[in-house]
């Protein structure tokens, strides 16, 4: 039976048939496989038509980024909060890390370069916890080999006392996934992610709205320019340099957390975070803490708004006259609470009769300052006005000084 099979195979005619059907075989496998090959090359224009969106975009993208790119971060965390030493010294190793081979014309970007540039990426997490350097390598085609040694120098620069840097070690989870894109603008990728907070912390086991967050920043130049006429003056007290911008979460009246906003003096920006924590757990509601209501225009600010800075002189007692001096709050070293509920009130009156309700303290109703609210200002020294002693009170002022 064999031999018979073998002696047809090898029949004059037979034979070249079936050398003819293995070229065909060589052709056809030799074409499925280039485009084998295409696909293992992970490229999309392999596998895509020219006419597909991905296609475009990829030759788009190929124009204008550079593929030897390495986007690069310095992570920065410290779990009572970073402070305004803490940026500054990222700021003076931003400079150093600047200076090494292979880093880009664009420089080392860190959070208080990014304010005051009104850069549209966040550099710090919402918590004031972790912070980060953001630049770009290139070392040509010979990136991966060169990175290594450029990476030690980062870390020798990148040392604060007190801040882990790049990654907790208790925290820092096994394995952890890599991600890079070939082809895809760093820059372009962090600003799209712009709402994904960095952290390193564990996730406390209650919900995102009720935990406390805030943060300290320099003014952003469109806050600076929004303060400028009406808010600031150069011959104000102190300049805007001195002063810093504090976010912090509360509740408001109907019990739902949100996001307010302070203009604060430098000196107290960070013991304030500690006061608003305070606040935050004893639940105490603030009607208003947005700048666009603290700084509106004239004629349209809400009536029940708390704040700090503003470059004014004291307002004189509803019973008495002015002394003419730079209030505190010229000086962000003071800030009201809940003003309707808490009036300025004199000789037992008030400017405003909405507020006249409030002159009485007893019963405690809700957004009053309550005795708890003023330990919370007195554990960094700062007085009450509701405390003053004669025939004026106000009840909404908190300050540095007490006055």
């Amino acid at each position: 039976m064999h031999r018979q099979i073998a002696g047809k195979l090898t029949g004059r005619v037979t034979k070249w048939l079936v050398l003819v059907a293995w070229v065909v075989i060589v052709v056809v496998m030799g074409g499925f496989s280039a485009k084998l090959t295409d696909v293992q090359n992970n490229e999309a224009s392999s596998w895509l038509p020219g006419s597909a969106e991905s296609t475009k975009v990829l030759d788009e993208l190929s124009s204008a980024v550079d593929p030897n790119d390495i986007p690069t971060l310095v992570v920065y965390d410290r779990s009572s909060g970073l402070t305004d030493d803490d940026f500054a010294a990222m700021d003076e190793q931003a400079a150093e890390i600047a200076k090494i081979d292979g880093v880009t014309s664009d420089g080392v970007r860190s959070p208080n370069v990014a304010q005051q540039q009104d850069l549209p990426v966040q550099l710090v997490s919402e918590d004031g916890e972790v912070a980060y350097l953001y630049f770009t390598f290139n070392f040509g085609q010979n990136g991966w080999n060169a990175i290594p040694d450029a990476a030690t120098q980062v870390r020798d620069i990148a040392q604060i006392d007190g801040v882990t840097v790049n990654g907790s070690l208790v925290h820092r989870l096994p394995n952890n996934l890599h991600v890079s894109f070939d082809g895809v603008d760093g820059d372009s990728l962090l600003i799209g992610i712009g709402d994904i907070a960095v952290s390193s912390g564990s996730v406390e086991a209650r919900g995102a709205d009720e935990a406390y967050r805030s943060t300290v920043r320099l003014l952003p130049g469109s806050l600076r320019a929004e303060l400028t006429g009406r808010f600031w003056r150069p011959e104000c007290p102190v300049p805007l340099s001195q002063l810093r911008l504090l976010t912090v979460r509360h509740w408001d009246f109907g019990g739902k957390a949100r996001t307010g906003q302070l203009v604060v003096a430098r000196e107290y920006a960070s013991p304030l975070r500690g006061v608003f924590r305070r606040l935050f757990e004893l639940r105490f509601p603030i009607r208003n803490l947005r700048l666009s209501a603290s700084y509106a225009p004239a004629g349209e600010r809400p009536e029940d708004v708390s704040g700090s800075f503003h470059c004014r002189r004291a307002v004189p007692s509803p019973c008495g006259s002015g002394s003419g001096n730079w209030s505190n709050h010229a000086y962000g070293r003071a800030i009201d609470l809940n003003p309707v509920e808490n009036p300025y009130v004199g000789c037992g009156t008030v400017r405003d009769g909405k507020r006249s309700p409030y002159i009485e303290r007893t019963p405690l109703r809700r957004g009053m300052v309550t005795p708890a609210v003023v330990r919370a200002f007195a554990a960094i020294g700062w007085g009450w006005g509701g405390a003053w002693t004669g025939n004026t009170r106000d009840y909404m002022h908190f300050s540095a000084n007490g006055r």
